[in-house]
């Protein structure tokens, strides 16, 4: 890689890190708003609800949210405990 190419790369400012940052946050408020009890699609609705233009995969990828991954993960493992 040319040396110019390297900083040129490194300088530029990302952009889609700030919009997906303010979409996370969002997200996170809505969670949060209802108790944890929003799951994928319910969350996606209310961005759009709110006035957000968002794709749905954008809202249902585990990088935009991975503590409802973790709340599902816990249910999963606290069944399978019970059942033994």
């Amino acid at each position: 890689m040319p040396k110019s190419t390297y900083y040129y790369e490194i300088s530029k400012v990302d952009t889609v890190g700030f919009r997906n940052a303010e979409l996370t946050e969002e997200i996170k408020k809505i969670f949060e708003q209802h108790k944890g009890r929003y799951g994928v699609r319910r969350v996606y609705r209310e961005l759009l609800r709110r006035g957000n233009i968002v794709n749905h995969k954008k809202s249902t990828t585990y990088h935009a949210f991975p503590w409802i991954a973790r709340q599902k993960d816990l249910k999963r493992n606290i069944i399978h405990s019970r059942a033994k």
